[in-house]
């Protein structure tokens, strides 16, 4: 929590020799939506294949991961993390 102000964070990466950077604004505890985009943008630019998958936390936080559709299927087939679509089960 930043006291109800909203603030300001670059994030910044290489990929393939190149360096994409960008400024998101933070609102209370909320991350810019447009982060997303962004690492989407770059990813359809390089042609890397993937998406966002959202995973389960059981509250209103969100947690999400960038992976491959085979990368996808082996985690989730080997119950390696837990999707939003699934619910927490005990063994």
């Amino acid at each position: 929590d930043f006291g109800g102000k909203s603030i300001f964070s670059s994030s910044a990466f290489k990929l393939k020799n190149k360096v994409y950077s960008k400024t998101f604004k933070i609102d209370n505890d909320w991350i810019d939506a447009d982060f997303f985009d962004f690492v989407r943008s770059v990813t359809t630019k390089n042609n890397l294949e993937g998406r966002f998958y959202e995973l389960y936390t059981g509250g209103q936080d969100a947690k999400v991961i960038f992976l491959t559709e085979n990368q996808y299927n082996y985690i989730r087939t080997n119950k390696l993390l837990l999707f939003a679509d699934q619910e927490w089960e005990e063994e």
